[in-house]
């Protein structure tokens, strides 16, 4: 009776230890048939117990990873009865894959042999693989680009310090044209200043000084800085902000270069539009609660296809002058702050850009 009790007591912990489990558990027949799983199996692979129970490893692995899991088992078979790991594709009821890292293990259970197999989502290791990979090459292309954006002002200085050059030697005393040299020498070492500045703030990954933040006051005082191109070009901005809306927890400034960055070129995409009448228009909107969205609105001569599909990358641009990194840091600051930000074509004609950004990212990432 002792050894019953003590046997019982063992089998109530092992389910205990096998229920609780992070990772899921596996256990099948040693042809494949399953017969137990724990709820972190089931709920990996979106299945019930019961429809688990019965079937074969095949339901929940793809041929590619049953082929690996016989070698798992031929390996724990001369290793002690554990195997190393491997990484397969897992098959969920809906038929979606789930990335995994398996190990076997052989259960000998009198004149058989059972296995268990322990099985991690690595999912997020997985994500994190591929976005590092993402960044490596994005990291290259960028480095092309900056090699290819500041070829051009480097050349330019270099240029117009050897017509310099050239005027000293040959005791020019034309100091106006001179001077004309100097000057343009020094507007293309601003502009490589310029591109390298925005390039660092595009990548800069330091953290964000959230705090509490009227959002239509941010909008307000960020007009503020644009008073001297609305009036040179002779665009009115229209403010239709909603009323009561909550506090916002933001990196104003930040925030505010974003704003500004994309009111900015909504100026410039109107400046020259012949209508009487030339506007940009911003509006807020709380759409739910955790929610808000800005909108800017110009009437101006709307994007081309290839500007629709490329406005967010890195150094494209559509200006003559432009480095490319204006809205491509807009965006990565908006993502910065658990937000979205994309485009579409305005009523008539025009683009509209909408930014979806989170009342609190703190409260969305708990």
């Amino acid at each position: 009776m002792t050894s019953q009790l003590s046997w019982q007591e063992t089998e109530e912990r092992y389910r205990k230890i096998f229920d609780a489990a992070r990772d899921g558990i596996l256990v099948t027949e040693d042809d494949g048939i399953i017969i137990d799983a724990n709820p972190a199996c089931c709920n990996l692979h979106v299945y019930m117990l019961k429809d688990l129970l019965g079937q074969s490893i095949e339901a929940i692995f793809n041929d590619e990873c049953v082929s690996k899991l016989a070698t798992l088992r031929e390996e724990a078979r001369s290793n002690g009865g554990y195997s190393q790991h491997v990484d397969c594709l897992n098959i969920r009821k809906d038929g979606s894959n789930i990335p995994t890292e398996i190990v076997a293990v052989m259960l000998p259970n009198h004149s058989h042999i059972r296995w268990l197999y322990l099985i991690r989502d690595i999912s997020e290791r997985k994500n994190m693989e591929f976005a590092h990979l993402s960044r490596i090459n994005m990291m290259g292309q960028m480095a092309m680009s900056l090699a290819h954006e500041l070829s051009q002002p480097l050349t330019a200085i270099t240029n117009y310090l050897k017509g310099a050059t050239r005027h000293l030697k040959e005791g020019s005393s034309d100091n106006e044209k001179l001077s004309e040299v100097m000057t343009a020498a020094i507007q293309q070492a601003e502009r490589a200043a310029t591109i390298i500045k925005d390039l660092r703030n595009f990548v800069r990954r330091g953290e964000f000084q959230l705090a509490a933040y009227d959002l239509n006051k941010i909008i307000k005082e960020s007009m503020a800085y644009l008073d001297n191109e609305t009036q040179q070009y002779h665009v009115k901005i229209d403010l239709k902000l909603a009323k009561d809306l909550p506090t916002i927890f933001v990196d104003k400034l930040q925030l505010e270069q974003a704003i500004i960055n994309i009111v900015k070129n909504a100026i410039e995409a109107v400046r020259d539009c012949r209508q009487e009448h030339k506007r940009v228009l911003i509006e807020t909107l709380a759409i739910t609660n955790s929610h808000f969205t800005i909108r800017i609105s110009d009437e101006g001569p709307g994007l081309s296809a290839e500007a629709k599909e490329n406005i967010f990358k890195p150094f494209f641009t559509t200006k003559k002058h432009g480095i490319g990194l204006g809205l491509a840091i807009c965006a990565n600051i908006i993502e910065a702050h658990g937000g979205h930000i994309s485009h579409t074509t305005n009523d008539g004609q025009g683009t509209v850009f909408t930014i979806d950004i989170p009342i609190d990212k703190r409260r969305l990432e708990k």
